[in-house]
């Protein structure tokens, strides 16, 4: 549907973003400059949301029959994966007075 297709497009930015990073700054500045902390969150979000589409595309697409209770677990990493992806908002200035209310 609809709303899965603009997840998918979506992720696929997201990672292209990661991929663009690591290529253009360098793998070292990746994994050990100074945001290494923030690029590491960002590789983890990616990894936990590619994981989730692709579960989810093999059940929609092979039409599983999954029981209600089964899908607890898909479910929390679902959206486990969503608030990460929320959280990296914090790392823009927009929000530093925000962050500092808290």
């Amino acid at each position: 549907d609809f709303w899965f297709g603009v997840e998918i497009a979506f992720t696929a930015f997201y990672i292209f973003e990661i991929v663009v990073r690591m290529t253009m700054r360098g793998l070292k500045w990746f994994f050990v400059g100074t945001q290494w902390q923030w690029n590491l969150y960002d590789l983890f979000a990616a990894s936990l949301v590619s994981s989730e589409l692709v579960a989810a595309a093999i059940m929609r697409y092979t039409h599983a029959d999954i029981q209600a209770k089964d899908m607890g677990t898909l479910h929390t990493v679902a959206i486990v994966g969503r608030l990460m992806r929320l959280m990296r908002l914090l790392r823009f200035r927009v929000f530093s007075e925000l962050k500092a209310m808290v």
